[in-house]
């Protein structure tokens, strides 16, 4: 299993700039924006498995880049550099990227783990 240290996952000025909405509605707000992003980066991992096994990487790439846009605005930083990595790594033809969305699954879990902790 791997170690991440809070610091290399999270961009803690945008958290900061999303925790101001936490005051009133707001807070309920930005729990249902970590959310909706733990879902849907779930679920992007498991579409970028599939489009792996497919050799649909101009696809993959799509999706990489879609996530890393939507890891970064809400703050998360390393997974948003393993999104770019894996978006590169299929524009250039890919080799094995299973062990990069693999990494990619442990950093989203340990990324999620240190949102909960933070909020």
């Amino acid at each position: 299993m791997s170690c991440f240290a809070a610091d290399e996952l999270l961009d803690l000025e945008q958290l900061q700039a999303l925790g101001e909405m936490d005051e009133g509605p707001g807070a309920l707000q930005l729990r249902l924006l970590y959310d909706v992003f733990a879902g849907d980066a779930r679920h992007a991992l498991e579409r970028m498995r599939e489009l792996w096994r497919r050799g649909d990487l101009p696809s993959l790439a799509r999706e990489a880049h879609r996530l890393k846009g939507s890891s970064g605005t809400i703050g998360a930083a390393g997974f948003a550099r393993g999104c770019r990595d894996i978006e590169f790594c299929a524009k250039q033809g890919g080799k094995d990227l299973t062990d990069r969305i693999d990494h990619a699954q442990r950093q989203l879990e340990a990324t999620l783990r240190a949102l909960r902790e933070y909020c």
